[in-house]
């Protein structure tokens, strides 16, 4: 009989999963449901990616935790062959080897990661890691109801459709270490040099986000207040009236980058032309 292992994101997803297939028997972190079916579960990412001591040299001495010292002459490291290691935590390495023992018997893996470029790779990176060869399908579910995932198991479709999405948030990992683990170290190595051993830590997404931050209170503290016009008017159709506010074109002069007017001439050079006009005509509306 086919042997069909299902590998969830989390315990969460594995349990409506289970709850849908039905239970034959409990095992340690898997169950086995009706039609030879077994479904497991991930914690999220199961593997991460090696230090940078993985891809030094040898010969490079140790500190006095045991880890190579970080030196300018090795800098820029370029992994040429990617490495992943099991996380180093006990609970992790024993569901990695449940996995393992099913995979070796499984007929059909199905990948219930999370609909998410993440949720991809963190099932296909097991995958690889294993070296598993067989079919491999994808099982796709934004809630954990019971109508949505009857529904999911319905429309079960190959793996492979969805290597884009795993190639992306690959591609986002590596970037995230090679930016995060270069740049630290040139940094940190750099304000030694003056004789301060500060760690500075750089990061894909926090040092941009940082730097929006650092700049939003340096405009705060450098702050001057600068007078801008607003022109508005009433008008009257007889029977109601209306305040109406200018606004202006492309191409206006005497306007700053946020398009406020600045320019005093300017403003009274347009109040005088507006007030020279006796009529106007309503060229759109909206109702709110």
């Amino acid at each position: 009989m086919t042997i069909k292992v299902f590998i969830a994101e989390k315990p969460s997803v594995a349990k409506a999963i289970i709850n849908e297939l039905g239970t034959v028997k409990k095992l340690n972190g898997a169950v086995l449901c009706k039609n030879n079916i077994y479904v497991t579960w991930c914690f999220g990412h199961l593997l991460e990616q090696a230090e940078p001591d993985a891809y030094l040299p040898e010969d490079i001495p140790v500190g006095k935790k045991g880890n190579k010292i970080w030196r300018v002459q090795d800098l820029p490291i370029f992994p040429q062959k990617w490495i992943l290691q099991p996380k180093k935590d006990k609970g992790v390495k024993a569901q990695l080897k449940v996995i393992k023992d099913l995979l070796t018997k499984a007929d059909i893996v199905v990948n219930a990661g999370d609909p998410d470029r993440e949720g991809q790779l963190l099932v296909d990176e097991i995958l690889e890691h294993f070296k598993y060869k067989k079919t491999v399908q994808r099982f796709l579910v934004s809630a954990q109801d019971s109508a949505s995932i009857r529904k999911s198991l319905t429309k079960i479709e190959p793996n492979r459709k969805y290597e884009g999405m795993k190639l992306a948030a690959l591609g986002r990992s590596r970037a995230d270490w090679l930016l995060g683990m270069n740049l630290t170290r040139a940094l940190t190595l750099k304000k030694a040099l003056s004789g301060e051993r500060t760690l500075i830590a750089v990061g894909r997404v926090q040092t941009p986000t940082l730097s929006l931050v650092a700049k939003r209170d340096q405009d705060i503290r450098n702050f001057k207040p600068i007078p801008f016009f607003t022109i508005k008017c009433t008008v009257s159709n007889g029977s109601t009236d209306f305040s109406a506010s200018w606004i202006p074109k492309n191409g206006q002069s005497g306007l700053d980058e946020e398009r406020r007017l600045i320019d005093g001439t300017a403003a009274k050079s347009l109040i005088s032309r507006f007030q020279n006009q006796k009529t106007a005509k309503v060229l759109s509306f909206s109702k709110e």
